[in-house]
């Protein structure tokens, strides 16, 4: 039963060290970009509460989650170019991974009792392909989910040992966990509440209901206070939005549709059948027939069926509610994949209980398990994390600019949506004006530079798809290019032109 917790940690090993020299551009690297991106600036001294990311314009503050993880890379990275905040940004990501990890081994122990089921749980999650990826990824995903299982894990050391103060602990953890991202921590809340009422079914006296009823109370408490202090935090943050150019745009009520989806997403067969139960499995477990054997397994076995259940939903139910972002980012399953794990660990536990034979076939399907896992990795993953990220369009533009540009001049970017990926390994604030933005702001910009915050415009960056067929917006667009580049030499660089002034007009 070692060997899939040691597969693991060779595996999350591995793909760090193939990662370590390499950009953060491979999978979602325009997420990876943002997040690195603020903490490049929280590095040069932005505030913490109103920290920067500079692709809307001035004042470049447009805060999603509290910036704890980007606070920590700041703190820790030992100096401030951009390979020393991706390394810190990978380690801490590996870190807080393996903090949840052993959280996870913790919580099964208190469950279970049994040290071989809390080595089996925390094994199968370490040697998920998924999970092993995007811990080496410069994102939020692993604090997130280590704070959703610390909540967890206060609630379940009450539970073994009534003491107050895992319960005062469980509410500063719960806020936490929202804060830095509520998609994350729902499905722990989810995952307590029916843990609880589990708990609370099946409690052998008043003594036990009590307990039980406590836990209900505290655990409400937590999570109701956890969600109003995000309910301040997106006041705040929407504010703060809105004072830019079109960030706005990014404010919360604006993206609820982008985060929930529709009903018709949700009753669709095929997203379940597609996204939930095959594509998600399969970047989880490595199959996407594990799953379904390991939860035939575990409900074939009384004493595992009631958690196995509960496993299972929790497991779903952030497909159900955030039905359109885990159907767009296949990163987003990060949150509840725990849930799949550790039924696979439920599984391989009941195969090895088995009279006789059942050693045998544990051990077989611990190397089942891991070989799948590997495959997938080597077939998935690795092709990724090796490619030539350094000659992207991104990259040879950002080199560029950063020759040809003042550092404190700002970037105005057309075609590139939002991704900071360009600004970030540019090491320069941006301008970005995504194709799907209103005409309006586009004539704002050409009308005046506010958006500028009173800084030279480098360069102007324009890219294939920036303008869209629409006359109304096509004119507003030559317009702002006209504006700000009339005089300057045009360039191109990948398939982008890019206009900087002339070396000599620079220096008059």
């Amino acid at each position: 039963m070692h060997l899939m917790p040691a597969y693991g940690l060779a595996l999350v090993v591995y793909l760090i060290a193939i990662s370590w020299s390499q950009p953060i551009l491979d999978l979602f690297g325009f997420r990876q970009a943002q997040t690195a991106l603020s903490a490049y600036w929280l590095v040069r001294g932005a505030p913490f509460w109103s920290y920067i990311t500079p692709v809307t314009g001035y004042p470049w503050s447009i805060p999603f989650e509290v910036p704890v993880y980007q606070l920590l890379v700041a703190e820790f990275a030992p100096g401030t170019s951009l390979i020393d905040i991706d390394r810190t940004g990978r380690v801490l990501s590996v870190g807080f991974f393996l903090a949840a990890c052993a959280l996870v081994y913790r919580v099964a122990l208190l469950w279970s009792g049994d040290r071989r089921t809390a080595l089996l749980c925390m094994g199968a999650l370490l040697a998920s392909p998924l999970m092993a990826f995007w811990s080496r990824a410069v994102m939020i995903e692993s604090t997130a989910l280590c704070l959703g299982i610390a909540f967890v894990w206060c609630l379940a050391e009450y539970a073994r040992s009534p003491r107050w103060g895992w319960l005062v602990c469980a509410v500063p953890v719960a806020c936490a966990g929202a804060l830095v991202k509520i998609t994350t921590f729902f499905g722990f809340a989810f995952f307590a509440a029916g843990a609880i009422a589990i708990q609370w079914m099946v409690a052998g006296d008043a003594a036990q209901r009590r307990r039980a009823a406590i836990l209900a109370v505290y655990g409400s408490v937590a999570i109701l206070l956890s969600l109003l202090s995000l309910k301040v935090w997106l006041l705040h943050a929407d504010a703060l939005k809105a004072q830019t150019l079109w960030g706005d745009s990014l404010g919360s009520s604006q993206l609820g549709g982008w985060n929930y989806g529709t009903w018709p997403q949700r009753l669709d067969v095929g997203f379940w059948r597609k996204v939930a139960l095959s594509r998600s499995v399969r970047d989880g477990l490595g199959s996407p027939w594990l799953l379904p054997m390991a939860l035939a397994i575990v409900l074939a076995a009384r004493s595992t069926r009631i958690p196995g259940v509960l496993l299972f939903i929790s497991y779903l139910m952030p497909f159900a509610v955030f039905t359109n972002l885990h159907q767009v980012h296949d990163y987003y399953q990060y949150a509840n994949m725990v849930f799949a794990t550790t039924l696979l660990a439920l599984a391989i536990r009941n195969v090895a209980d088995i009279p006789r034979v059942g050693s045998y076939l544990g051990a077989l399907f611990v190397l089942l398990v891991c070989v799948l896992s590997w495959q997938h990795t080597w077939r998935r993953y690795v092709p990724e994390i090796a490619s030539d990220m350094r000659s992207s369009r991104e990259m040879r533009i950002a080199s560029f600019l950063k020759q040809e540009t003042d550092p404190g001049s700002v970037l105005l970017v057309l075609g590139l949506d939002w991704d900071a990926a360009l600004p970030y390994y540019a090491e320069r604030r941006a301008v970005m004006m995504p194709d799907w933005v209103g005409v309006d702001r586009f004539k704002a910009l050409t009308a005046s530079s506010r958006p500028f915050g009173g800084n030279a415009v480098g360069a102007v960056v324009r890219c294939p798809g920036a303008t869209p067929a629409d006359p109304e917006r096509s004119s507003a667009i030559d317009a702002l290019v006209e504006r700000y580049s009339r005089g300057q030499q045009v360039h191109s660089v990948a398939d982008c032109q890019v206009i900087v002034a002339s070396r000599e007009k620079k220096h008059e």
